[in-house]
């Protein structure tokens, strides 16, 4: 609120309209961040910052022309502007352009040293080799005194990934463990505030009609969902390859609106969904049509990769009745060490930074499943990532069955599929179907004591997952 009034008293003020701009960012309101970075660009045209800042923004809502655009902008006015550099290179990453990409990181290394956040998404896409300058020359960065806690934390992430290149897997947690407990530091978290949320959502819903309402939206999304890097983005990845299906990523809009139907703003506290009138649980369902119509207007069907989708999913099958969902689901000690291993977007999955924490969440998230299921049946369908990366032909045909879609052989070849990905998974999922992650946990068993211990019976009993 001070940022906006600030704002409104001095709309040609470069700084207002900047600090404005980053709340707004910080908030995940892109659109409204856009805004203000847009009026900052006006009052400073000469200023390459406020270019950079709305490329940002532009790009994460899926607006990528105009992003390069605003980033070549920002370039023209200053040629060595670190925040532009580093952001053309991220957007080329996501792009899957990682050659191009490649080029501009190679020159926020040299602009801005002790950046190490610019290392750590460079490594994303880039496999290190033992012989790699990039090696010594990110320990050199790592070394340095003058770095920051954040981009010590930074760097750790990626010289864990490099020691996992280069199978130096006594390494790994060298650096892997710091740099989880920097992010920790940072950002502290008590996982019982989770525990607690999902009694609150099960106990919301518990008992309530999700049966048909008349005059829903006919409108049919695919929903894919389940822990962060469970294979998720693979899946969409798959689906989306569908001549009949565009891929629309981690859209949040139909978790954003569902929670609107419960949630007590301002009181951490839900209403019972029983008492939720149908004319609101309908215009959920149609806001939801109209946004993503609005976000790809060219798209007959979209895959909605929201990881938290099945926290409401009696409310998304009431507002959207066409739609079919698909859970992933991987072995855990596979998936949670993967989230442990990376760094996730600012103010998300905190949860992720602590062994212990990682398993008592995931068995909040079996519970939440396991709710779903019992409540809503067969509509909730499982996928098993470790089944599919094992079996890719058949397990991918069952996935475009369950999906209610006539078999395609572009979803073998979803690798080729070139839309933008702007998950963790951005380079993974533009490779073929790969078991290399597979029982990965077992190179780093001791290591992850805590974490097994805090799954307990979540542990399956064999080697495919869930």
């Amino acid at each position: 609120a001070l940022a906006e009034k600030a704002a409104d008293m001095a709309p040609k003020d470069l700084k207002a309209q900047m600090m404005l701009a980053g709340v707004l960012g910080r908030g995940q309101d892109h659109q409204a961040a856009a805004a203000a970075y847009a009026r900052a660009a006006a009052a400073a045209p000469d200023q390459p910052d406020p270019h950079a800042g709305l490329a940002q923004k532009l790009a994460e809502l899926g607006r990528d022309a105009e992003a390069m655009a605003e980033y070549d902008r920002a370039l023209a006015l200053a040629p060595d502007n670190t925040l532009a550099i580093g952001g053309k290179a991220a957007l080329l990453q996501t792009l899957g352009r990682f050659d191009e990409a490649e080029t501009y990181f190679r020159r926020a290394f040299v602009l801005d040293p002790l950046n190490g956040g610019n290392y750590r998404l460079f490594v994303t896409s880039h496999k290190v080799t033992p012989d790699d300058p990039i090696l010594p020359e990110m320990e050199a960065r790592y070394a340095d005194p003058a770095l920051s806690e954040a981009s010590r934390m930074d760097l750790g992430f990626a010289l864990a990934k490099a020691m996992e290149d280069i199978r130096a897997h006594d390494r790994v947690f060298t650096y892997l463990r710091p740099a989880n407990q920097l992010m920790r530091k940072a950002h502290p978290y008590d996982i019982a505030t989770r525990d607690a949320d999902v009694e609150a959502v099960i106990a919301a819903f518990r008992g309530a009609d999700f049966g048909p309402l008349a005059d829903a939206t006919d409108y049919a999304p695919i929903f894919v969902t389940g822990m962060p890097r469970s294979g998720t983005t693979l899946i969409e990845q798959i689906i989306s390859s569908h001549s009949a299906m565009t891929g629309a990523g981690e859209a949040a809009v139909a978790v954003r609106k569902a929670l609107a139907l419960i949630e007590r703003p301002g009181t951490g506290t839900y209403r019972r969904y029983d008492q939720v009138p149908a004319a609101e649980v309908l215009a959920m369902g149609r806001a939801y049509e109209a946004e993503m119509r609005a976000r790809f207007p060219e798209a007959a069907r979209v895959t909605d990769k929201s990881i938290q989708t099945y926290m409401y999913l009696g409310a998304i099958r009431q507002a959207l009745p066409n739609a079919r969902v698909i859970v992933v689901r991987r072995d855990p000690r596979d998936n949670l060490l993967s989230i442990y291993k990376n760094k996730f977007a600012e103010g998300t999955h905190l949860y992720a930074y602590d062994l212990k924490d990682l398993g008592r969440y995931y068995r909040s998230f079996l519970r939440m499943v396991a709710f779903w299921r019992e409540t809503l049946g067969d509509w909730v369908q499982e996928v098993s990532y470790d089944r599919l990366v094992a079996n890719p032909e058949p397990e991918t045909r069952k996935l475009i069955a369950a999906c209610g879609l006539e078999w395609e052989d572009a979803c073998l070849r979803f690798h080729e599929n070139d839309r933008k990905v702007r998950t963790l998974s951005v380079y993974q999922v533009r490779q073929p179907i790969s078991t290399a992650s597979a029982q990965g946990w077992r190179r780093h068993e001791a290591d992850l004591a805590e974490l097994i211990e805090a799954l307990g019976d979540a542990v399956p009993e064999d080697d495919h997952g869930a």
